[in-house]
């Protein structure tokens, strides 16, 4: 047992809680009255919060290193929400950062915590959605892409790597916000260029790969066979293997 908790143990019936943990922060004695949950009720509940501080804000600079990756896909009216809610984090955690903060305060740690925590909980949802949005944009098209290429001859090797590095990229969304998870990202996404430009080096420019992907989804259409796109096609013997719509 602490020194501190000893002493309130011990029958310092004048002390209560709150300002057990008040004289604990004014001699700078924090980590004892973190250790000291047997205050009571009011000190389990600051400890309590004041953990949840360090949990969200630690959710909050794991969130921070997302920011660059996927701000472009956050709608203006995102970015005002997100904005926001980091507007009322700094001010929560500049109250609860006070060395010496009044009884008042220390009153009001749980309900600033419940709205730290709800902000945190905003932020995370924004991102997770605009996350989502940019794997999916990223990797979706090479999904089908690889598809229309396993029908043109002696692309089945090409298309199998494209194919296996987009289904690693997709599974991606889920694994939202883990630092590993924007690395593994970023390795994917050179992969699948990588594989794009072997794709270039064989003459399927962006033309050929957006035709591919519409002949993928069913929809492309006899006006979408331009005379560069028939002569490419049956240079790779490939005319007869794709339906295309009338119109």
């Amino acid at each position: 047992m602490s020194e501190l908790t000893a002493e309130v143990a011990g029958g310092e019936s004048s002390l209560d809680s709150l300002s057990a943990l008040e004289q604990a922060l004014d001699t700078g004695d924090f980590q004892r009255a973190v250790q000291a949950e047997q205050f009571g009720d009011a000190l389990g509940h600051a400890v309590g919060a004041l953990r949840e501080k360090a949990e969200s804000l630690t959710t909050m600079e794991q969130l921070a290193g997302w920011v660059p990756l996927i701000a472009k896909k956050l709608a203006p009216t995102e970015v005002a929400e997100v904005r926001t809610a980091l507007d009322a984090l700094e001010a929560i955690a500049g109250n609860l950062a006070r060395e010496n903060p009044t009884r008042e305060a220390l009153q009001h740690i749980r309900v600033e915590m419940q709205t730290l925590v709800l902000r945190v909980d905003q932020v995370k949802g924004r991102l997770r959605a605009a996350w989502s949005l940019r794997v999916r944009e990223e990797f979706e098209p090479s999904t089908k892409l690889a598809m229309a290429l396993q029908r043109l001859p002696g692309q089945a090797e090409l298309a199998r790597r494209m194919a296996q590095t987009s289904q690693a990229g997709l599974a991606l969304e889920q694994r939202f916000p883990a630092q590993t998870a924007r690395e593994e990202f970023e390795r994917r996404c050179a992969e699948r260029q990588a594989q794009e430009r072997d794709l270039a080096g064989v003459g399927t420019d962006s033309d050929k790969v957006q035709f591919l992907i519409r002949v993928n989804d069913g929809r492309a259409t006899l006006a979408d066979l331009t005379p560069d796109l028939q002569k490419w096609l049956s240079e790779q013997n490939a005319l007869g293997l794709f339906k295309l719509k009338l119109e």
